[in-house]
C-alpha cells in the first residue's frame, strides 16, 4: 500500500493533521506513506512513525498541476500515479489540481478543505480527519497530535534541558500564530503562567516565540518577572 499525503500550510497546519496520519498508519501499519509538502515542517513526522519520505512542494514543474489543460511533467505523473491512495488538502477552488491529479491515474483520490469553517466549534484535528471518513476511519474521543521523537531528538532535548532540577515539570507556551484573530489575548497567557507557577512550585515555563510573536512574547516575559 502506497499513500501520498498532500499538505501545504504552516507548522501548526501540519501538526493538526497528524491525527489523520495516525489513523492511516493504524489502518495500514506497513504502508509506505509519503508527504508532498514543506520538508522543514514535515520533518517532525519523517521516520518518526508517520512518514517514510517527504517530497517538496516547491518544485517548478508541479505548478502545471494548477493550470487547465497543462502539459504535465512525465516524472510527476509517474510519481503520483504510483500511489494507491492520494489525499490532498491543497486549496483548489477551481478543481484544476484535482483534474490534473486524476490524469496521473493513482488508485484513489480524496480531497478535503484546508480551511476549518468558522462555525466548526471543535478541535481543528476533527475537521481534517474528515478526509478519511470515506475510508471508514474516524477519530476517537482523543484528538491530540502525538509526536514520536527519535533517539536524536531525545538527546537534543536532554541537552536543552540541562540545568533544570531533577523532577521539574516543564510547560511550553506558544502565545502566537500566523493570524492575529486566532490568538488568545496575551494578558490571558500571562495570567495562565502566573497561576501555573503558583499552583506547582516544581514547574518551569518555556516560552516559544515565532516570527510574529516578538511583542506578545516580550509582554509575557516582563509580566513573568
Amino acid at each position: 500500500m502506497k499513500i501520498l499525503f498532500i499538505r501545504g500550510g504552516a507548522l501548526g497546519d501540519f501538526i493538526v493533521t497528524l491525527p489523520t496520519l495516525h489513523l492511516l498508519r493504524q489502518r495500514w501499519p506497513d504502508a509506505r506513506i509519503e508527504v508532498l509538502g514543506h520538508p522543514r515542517l514535515a520533518e517532525i513526522a519523517l521516520q518518526r512513525y508517520y512518514l517514510n519520505a517527504i517530497r517538496s512542494v516547491n518544485h517548478g514543474p508541479l505548478s502545471a498541476f494548477f493550470t487547465p489543460r497543462a502539459v504535465l511533467d512525465p516524472a510527476w505523473m509517474d510519481y503520483i500515479g504510483s500511489f494507491d491512495l492520494v489525499l490532498s488538502y491543497f486549496y483548489d477552488p477551481d478543481g484544476l489540481f484535482l483534474v490534473n491529479l486524476q490524469r496521473c491515474k493513482p488508485g484513489r483520490i480524496l480531497t478535503h478543505s484546508p480551511r476549518v469553517p468558522e462555525e466548526f466549534g471543535r478541535p481543528a484535528a476533527r475537521h481534517f480527519a474528515g478526509m478519511v471518513e470515506p475510508l471508514g476511519l474516524a477519530l476517537a474521543d482523543d484528538a491530540a497530535s502525538d509526536l514520536f521523537p527519535s533517539p536524536e531528538d531525545a538527546a537534543a532535548a536532554r541537552a536543552f534541558l540541562t540545568g533544570l532540577k531533577p523532577g521539574t515539570r516543564l510547560v511550553a507556551i506558544h502565545p502566537g500564530s500566523g493570524g492575529e484573530t486566532k490568538n488568545w489575548p496575551v494578558e490571558s497567557w500571562a495570567e495562565l503562567g502566573r497561576r501555573l507557577t503558583r499552583a506547582a512550585p516544581d514547574l518551569a515555563l518555556l516560552l516559544v516565540e515565532g516570527e510574529a510573536d516578538a511583542e506578545p512574547a516580550q509582554f509575557i516575559l516582563e509580566t513573568w518577572k
